[in-house]
């Protein structure tokens, strides 16, 4: 299937400011951005770790970035992106003044309507006036350095049998059917 087909799986849709969700670190995001301090999230009862900064030209945009156990509590594992008038996360994030315009790779960005959200990723499997939540689950066959590690830890699975889950979510908040907020996560467990 192509990303047309799987508008979920698109990478574009997991870069955003010239990071990506399973590439890039807090470190790396940190070194660009300017520091900012971590602090402890949850999403969907998960712990995980975040570190956020607010647009200094506007001090209005926010984005934070997240990491937790799949991402070995350094790697980016998703990002939100939201309005602190919708938001107020303002306290825990640094300013950032290279925050000019927050556009994923493939073009999401705040205040767009619910309708091109709609007509991007399909039907949702939840939604209401003021959500949309899309989620796709599904394994691959791991790379051949991928498929050399297990053999080496797990002599005695057969590797024919090794899937790795890959799991996406996409939470969209609106507010009078604009886009306030969304969050993006990928992971893959290996």
């Amino acid at each position: 299937m192509s990303a047309v087909e799987k508008p979920l799986s698109s990478k574009a849709n997991f870069k955003i400011l010239g990071f990506e969700i399973e590439k890039s670190s807090l470190k790396e995001i940190r070194s660009k951005l300017g520091n900012a301090r971590r602090f402890e999230t949850s999403h969907n009862e998960e712990v995980e770790e975040s570190i956020c900064y607010v647009s200094a030209i506007d001090n209005l945009t926010v984005i934070e970035f997240r990491t937790g156990l799949p991402g070995g509590w350094k790697d980016l594992i998703g990002f939100r992106v939201s309005t602190l008038e919708y938001e107020p996360l303002r306290s825990k994030c640094s300013k950032s003044p290279v925050l000019d315009s927050i556009i994923t790779e493939s073009g999401l960005k705040l205040w767009m309507a619910k309708t091109d959200i709609i007509a991007r990723f399909g039907k949702p499997i939840s939604s209401s006036e003021e959500e949309l939540i899309y989620r796709s689950e599904e394994t691959r066959k791991p790379t051949p350095e991928e498929l050399k590690a297990y053999k080496k830890a797990t002599p005695s699975m057969k590797p024919e049998n090794i899937e790795i889950p890959v799991i996406t979510l996409m939470e969209f908040h609106f507010v009078s059917s604009k886009l306030v907020s969304f969050s993006i996560y990928h992971t893959e467990t290996t």
